[in-house]
């Protein structure tokens, strides 16, 4: 089974609109909730495909209690740490006569080591029934930047296989507990290296710095373009067919969940590629904080090519 941690989840809502005009009144057209934070969109994800996982955080208020009985109510074990703060509402305005959507992100509750000590009082016993963890998303105010490097670090010592997915300090410290897989974009790529990454090889030669700290499997997404992936079987790159993208909300997470439920399969991580690929093209095809649906990453799962450039 996997465990997906997300510290700092959150109240999705998405609204439309048609043709947004700023400083006046506009008539919302359709409202829609989903639980959001990339470990909750992973556990989601897995759920579809058919991935039996149990989902972990911090979450307070209505808007926390809306996400324990949304994942609950669609089979997904909960074992959330209750804070008194509410979780942040995150919102996201489309404008059907002018994409992208606008997101506006609330900084959400204050986290304090005791709120961090009792959720790893619930990662230690997960560790009885999964040896498979996937920490994803930003940290929440008042948590130190090494935190996910703690956590990873409580998990791999007693021999369970950990995934990180997150971005800026957060990223830069937690590749320090030396995670199985990191997920960065091209972006955060180039960030944390502070430098531009201008081509196909300038990804896979970072890539290979961060195999060179001890981290097994470097994976940058590249949006419409794929995925790279940096390995102990090489180098793969995996296309997706062209498609009519909705939003691009949720495909990295969705890219995530489909390595990690190949990897629990025991596939080829080749095909843990593929399989993510397919995941996140599904998702990009759906509007808003929607994600893939099983049928479609069936459907797009035979499109995705694997490339093995070196």
């Amino acid at each position: 089974m996997i465990c997906t941690v997300t510290l700092n989840p959150a109240f999705d809502k998405t609204v439309t609109v048609k043709d947004l005009i700023p400083h006046e009144v506009n008539v919302i057209i359709e409202v829609r909730f989903d639980p959001g934070g990339k470990g909750i969109n992973v556990s989601r994800v897995l759920k579809e495909l058919g991935d039996e996982n149990r989902c972990l955080g911090i979450i307070g208020g209505d808007t926390g209690k809306f996400i324990k009985s949304y994942l609950e109510d669609r089979g997904i074990i909960t074992d959330f740490v209750m804070v008194s703060q509410p979780t942040r509402t995150n919102l996201t305005i489309v404008d059907i006569g002018d994409p992208p959507e606008t997101k506006m992100n609330e900084l959400g509750p204050i986290v304090t080591e005791e709120i961090i000590l009792e959720l790893e009082k619930k990662i230690l016993d997960a560790l009885c029934y999964s040896k498979f963890f996937v920490f994803a998303g930003s940290l929440p105010r008042g948590c130190p930047h090494n935190t996910y490097c703690r956590l990873i670090d409580l998990v791999e010592r007693r021999g369970a296989t950990a995934i990180l997915d997150t971005r800026d300090e957060a990223l830069v410290e937690g590749i320090k507990s030396r995670p199985f897989m990191i997920k960065p974009n091209r972006s955060e790529l180039g960030d944390i290296l502070g430098r531009k990454m201008e081509s196909e090889q300038d990804i896979i030669n970072a890539c290979k710095e961060f195999r060179e700290k001890g981290i097994k499997v470097v994976v940058t997404s590249l949006g419409k373009d794929g995925a790279i992936m940096v390995c102990d079987d090489g180098v793969f790159k995996a296309l997706p067919p062209s498609i009519e993208s909705d939003s691009a909300v949720g495909a990295g997470d969705s890219l995530v969940a489909g390595i990690c439920a190949g990897i629990q399969r025991k596939l080829p991580l080749s095909e843990c590629l593929k399989l993510g690929v397919a995941c996140g093209t599904a998702t990009a095809m759906t509007p808003g904080t929607s994600l893939c649906t099983r049928a479609d990453v069936e459907r797009i799962l035979s499109m995705v090519r694997i490339e093995k450039l070196e």
